[in-house]
């Protein structure tokens, strides 16, 4: 994920992987391997594999943020703010359901710009049997308090990753899952 860029001019991209690390690469020095290390660029471990994506938001006390997922978790870290920082943990989700498809899963940030209480961080579930579920979590309240949940469509084959994205636009919250599309109205 290529992260907007920072008013104090730090341009910054987030990779999560499969190994359980995300790494925040300076887009300006993306660094490389060096002799004897430390190598560049710097990773947090995320609690799990991760086949996914980051994603960002700016929380109400203007303080930049990514989410990830690792594992069966959602998390949020705050970023850092030199060019040679590192990500600081802020919080981590309870676990959400995982049928014993691979780790990790997709996230949206919805807001209302960086107004309080408004930050929703959407994620969801890899699918148990043939069910996926979509979550929300209080993206600005430092604990990522669950919100909702429910039932959000179905995926029918177990044995293949589920790649399912929550979509927010003009107030509502869209799923495509197989041969459906779920829409849930926001709040």
């Amino acid at each position: 994920m290529v992260v907007p860029d920072q008013p104090n001019g730090l341009h910054f991209a987030a990779a999560a992987g499969k190994d359980g690390r995300m790494f925040l690469i300076d887009r300006d020095n993306m660094g490389a391997y060096v002799a004897g290390g430390p190598d560049r660029p710097t990773y947090v471990n995320i609690g799990g594999d991760c086949h996914c994506g980051p994603s960002y938001f700016v929380g109400s006390d203007g303080q930049p943020r990514i989410v990830s997922s690792g594992g069966t978790q959602v998390q949020t870290w705050f970023l850092p703010t030199t060019a040679t920082g590192a990500l600081t943990h802020e919080a981590t989700s309870p676990a959400l359901q995982n049928g014993g498809q691979d780790g990790g899963f997709h996230t949206f940030v919805s807001s209302n710009g960086s107004q309080a209480g408004t930050a929703i961080v959407w994620a969801m579930s890899r699918p148990v049997g043939s069910s996926v579920a979509l979550y929300a979590f209080k993206g600005d309240d430092g604990e990522l308090t669950q919100l909702y949940s429910a039932p959000a469509g179905t995926w029918t084959s177990s044995s293949n990753n589920a790649n399912i994205f929550p979509v927010v636009a003009s107030g509502k919250v869209y799923v495509a899952s197989y041969k459906v599309l779920n829409i849930f109205g926001v709040k």
